[in-house]
């Protein structure tokens, strides 16, 4: 029993009292409270404020005196390319009565080549200004995503572990919360501060298009800030927990080599960190891909900051969970070191049987080293994917 400054982090062997229905009813029940939190309740404030669909909040932005001019130009895109288009179905239409005519008309050449420019230039142009309501927008699936993620890791993986004293910690949490809430900063300074200068994005959640939404975009805020103190907390503990388990003193590091519980501890918190990670990434690559999205691909630079913010916030987070592995690795291969001395200072004692002991130590291998590559590497790709596929745009 660990004393009252402690978080009771129960861990058990890793299919101890493991019962699928009650992780699948804990799982089941989390991603519905995220369907609640983050996609039912943001639509239905959209459409009660009048932000459901994207012609809402292109008329919306009409009615705003101090925008009359970015919804003249974007009136203005939307006719020219509306224009563009005709004048490409009008060449696809023609080319296909060509297709079936002998011989070839004369004009079917200068009429390819003008189809091809006109394609050229729909392709290069770049609206204006981006308006958006809720209905299939970048955050309509976004917000359910990362809380189902989240909620998962906070609450539900690694499945042997859970929380039996969760008020001792309830302080740490809650710094926690208050902590990473700060960071989200440049969400207030984009609508309070620079709401005017180098804006591209007018839609649900900014302050001056849609204040309800604005309010419940920083509740939503707020709740993954809460997933990911709640994360940090366990994660910490369990780090802790795992350093006084390995400080234990040991008389026979051959003996403590061989055992299996050292070898199942290894393989067990590989095995969990690597589903964290991979849970953790889903959560986080929609996140970080919208900010990408907003600096890259729409080129509103307001959004930089918090690009960057998200970007550190998963690596920090990653680290965290990563934290107990860590510690087991290092006390293993510190193990499997001392094993092999002791067993070397038995060679020269000329101890029957020591050959065959240091290859049995020396092949051990509870992490399969290629799997542990893949993993690393799939975490690189996904952490850097959002970033280099906009570079491309």
């Amino acid at each position: 029993m660990e004393d009252s400054n402690t978080l009771d982090l129960a861990e058990k062997s890793p299919f101890t009292d493991f019962t699928p229905t009650k992780y699948l009813r804990i799982g089941g029940t989390i991603l519905i409270i995220a369907l609640f939190l983050g996609l039912f309740l943001p639509g239905f404030v959209a459409w009660q404020s009048g932000m459901f669909y994207d012609w809402n909040a292109k008329q919306r932005l009409a009615s705003i005196n101090r925008f009359a001019q970015q919804a003249r130009e974007l009136q203005d895109f939307e006719a020219s390319r509306g224009l563009l288009e005709k004048a490409v179905k009008a060449l696809d239409k023609k080319l296909s009565t060509y297709a079936i005519l002998s011989p070839v008309p004369d004009d079917a050449k200068v009429a390819v080549e003008l189809q091809q420019q006109l394609r050229a230039r729909l392709d290069q142009l770049r609206a204006p200004i981006q308006v958006s309501g809720f209905y299939f927008s970048s955050t309509m699936l976004l917000w359910p995503i990362v809380f189902t993620c989240l909620g998962w890791v906070a609450f539900l993986l690694p499945p042997n572990v859970g929380f039996a004293a969760f008020r001792t910690h309830s302080k740490m949490i809650l710094v926690f919360t208050i902590g990473i809430s700060l960071l989200y900063w440049p969400t207030l300074a984009r609508n309070l501060v620079f709401n005017e200068e180098g804006r591209v994005f007018f839609g649900i959640a900014n302050l001056d298009m849609d204040p309800a939404g604005f309010l419940v975009q920083e509740g939503l805020s707020f709740t993954v800030s809460f997933l990911l103190a709640v994360i940090w907390t366990k994660w910490i503990c369990l780090f802790a927990m795992r350093n006084r388990e390995l400080s234990l003193p040991t008389e026979d590091p051959i003996a403590q080599a061989l055992d299996w519980s050292t070898v199942a501890r290894l393989s067990r918190t590989f095995m969990q960190w690597q589903v964290c990670s991979v849970v953790l990434a889903c959560g986080f690559v929609p996140y970080i891909y919208f900010f990408w999205d907003a600096v890259l691909r729409i080129r509103d630079q307001r959004y930089l900051i918090a690009a960057i913010t998200v970007q550190l916030l998963w690596a920090t987070t990653w680290i965290i969970i990563s934290l107990p592995l860590a510690a087991t690795y290092y006390a293993w291969q510190s193990t499997r070191v001392a094993a092999l001395c002791a067993a070397g200072e038995k060679a020269l004692e000329k101890v029957e049987g020591i050959d065959t002991l240091v290859d049995t130590i020396t092949s051990l291998e509870p992490i399969n080293p290629w799997n542990l590559a893949v993993t690393s590497i799939a975490f690189f790709v996904s952490f850097i994917g959002p970033i280099v596929q906009h570079l491309h745009v």
